[in-house]
């Protein structure tokens, strides 16, 4: 398992972070989202798609990849996506 860091804009933009980013504000509104436990063998990119639409609640830092996937999915993930 691994982490993936994603940069979410305010402009609903969600990017793989850069090198060297860290969980948090990233300036202008931007906030560095920390998708923990993904599955070594799905790509950045698949955790990426898996985010598209969601912008995580004020104070989000982390969110558990298995959460994402069963929001996803349609059951719920507890708020912790921001939904």
């Amino acid at each position: 398992m691994r982490t993936e860091l994603i940069l979410f804009r305010t402009d609903a933009h969600a990017a793989l972070a850069p090198a060297g980013s860290v969980p948090g504000e990233a300036g202008e509104g931007a906030v560095v989202c920390a998708i923990d436990n993904c599955p070594d063998e799905v790509p950045g990119e698949a955790v990426l798609k898996l985010v598209h639409n969601l912008y995580p609640a004020a104070g989000v830092t982390r969110v558990d990849y298995g959460q994402l996937a069963a929001h996803r999915a349609g059951t719920c993930c507890g708020g912790a996506c921001g939904r």
